[in-house]
Parts: C-alpha cells; sequence; structure tokens
C-alpha cells in the first residue's frame, strides 16, 4: 500500500485471509463428512489449508505478492476439490468463492479484486472442461452458466467498489497532508515574526542605554 492511512491494511488482511483458509477446509469437511456422508476423498479441501499454511511461512519472501496467492488459493483449491471428489457434494463451493472476492474488496487494491475474478474464473472453467462429469454433478450447466454471469457481475460491481474507496482515502490523505503542510508554514511565520519582534526589542533597548 502506498498511503500511509492504508499501510497496516494489507498485513491485516493477509492475517484474515490465512485464517479463512483454515477454517472454511475444516467448517466444509466436517460439514460434508457428517450430514452428506461424505468420504475421505473429500479431505482434498484441506489442500486449502496446507496451501495458505505455506504462503504465511515464505509471506515475508513473497512481500506484495502474497496477497494475491491468498485470494487465488479458495477458487483453485475449489475447483481441485470438485473434480476430484467427484461427489457433488461442495454445493456451498460457489458461495464459498463470492466470499472471498468479498474479502478481496478489504484490500483496497482493485489489482487483487481483479486477480481474484480471473483465477476463479479461468481456474474452474478449466477443470470443468477436464472433468465436466464432476462439475455437473454437483450443477446443470444452466446453473453454471448463470453463476458465471452473475460472479462476473459482481466482480466488476467490487473492482468498482474498490477503487472508489482507494480513491477516497487517497483524497482524504491529500488534504490531510495539504493540512500539515499548511499548518507548518503558519508555525514558520510565527516563530519569524517572533525573532523579529525580539530582534527588534533588543535595538530598542540598545538605543535607549545609548
Amino acid at each position: 500500500m502506498e498511503l500511509n492511512l492504508l499501510k497496516n491494511e494489507e498485513k491485516q488482511m493477509n492475517l484474515i485471509m490465512f485464517l479463512v483458509n483454515i477454517v472454511i477446509p475444516f467448517v466444509a469437511f466436517i460439514f460434508v463428512k457428517n450430514f452428506l456422508d461424505g468420504t475421505i476423498k473429500d479431505a482434498i479441501i484441506f489442500i486449502m489449508a496446507i496451501g495458505s499454511i505455506i504462503i504465511k511461512i515464505f509471506e515475508k519472501l513473497l512481500k506484495g505478492y502474497a496477497k494475491y496467492l491468498y485470494v487465488s488459493l479458495m477458487p483453485v483449491s475449489g475447483a481441485i476439490t470438485i473434480a476430484y471428489a467427484g461427489d457433488g457434494k461442495f454445493g456451498a463451493m460457489t458461495q464459498a468463492y463470492f466470499l472471498i472476492l468479498i474479502l478481496a474488496i478489504a484490500y483496497y487494491d482493485k489489482t487483487v479484486v481483479i486477480v481474484n475474478s480471473i483465477i476463479t474464473i479461468v481456474a474452474n472453467i478449466i477443470f470443468a472442461i477436464l472433468y465436466p462429469e464432476q462439475f455437473l454433478l454437483m450443477d446443470t450447466l444452466a446453473v453454471w452458466v448463470y453463476i458465471l454471469l452473475e460472479f462476473v457481475l459482481a466482480s466488476a460491481i467490487s473492482a468498482i467498489i474498490t477503487y472508489r474507496t482507494y480513491s477516497l482515502f487517497e483524497e482524504s490523505e491529500a488534504k490531510e497532508i495539504k493540512l500539515s503542510g499548511l499548518f507548518n508554514t503558519q508555525e514558520e511565520i510565527a516563530k519569524n515574526v517572533k525573532k523579529a519582534f525580539n530582534k527588534l526589542k533588543d535595538a530598542s533597548n540598545d538605543i535607549y542605554i545609548s
């Protein structure tokens, strides 16, 4: 983040994304296993948690690239899970895609939203082409097309919101810097006036003594 107002936001959001990518797999697997008679194959969802831990370990080395990996982990892991598990029991996976998209907005960086959107769409289209039966088992083609169109619209709205929010922060910081500069200028003027007054006072004393 270039703005001072948002310099700590990326670090905080990385932590939130790390925790989300850890929690979601456990919640999803527990639900599928206990309520939908899931099998051990459904445990493939835990690659998401493993990936999140790996990103966290190398986060300092990755620096600004870590956020892109965090927001890309869910859609890639989701596509792999749908294809490998092949039981159509992860019906809420698409809702999770929208959840990550919403969280991506909180980075206040439109490139994060764009990367998440592209990775989500591309990864799922590729796996859907390679494993059509598994994807169609979860939803019909018409439903998948509808979800795609809905996600594209949501992505566009998210990018606009992110851009506008960042612009507002940018304007706010610019005003703050301007006011700070004006305050410093007034302070300098006051100091100069005080110095001039003291010199005039000293000069008056010298004239009086003389």
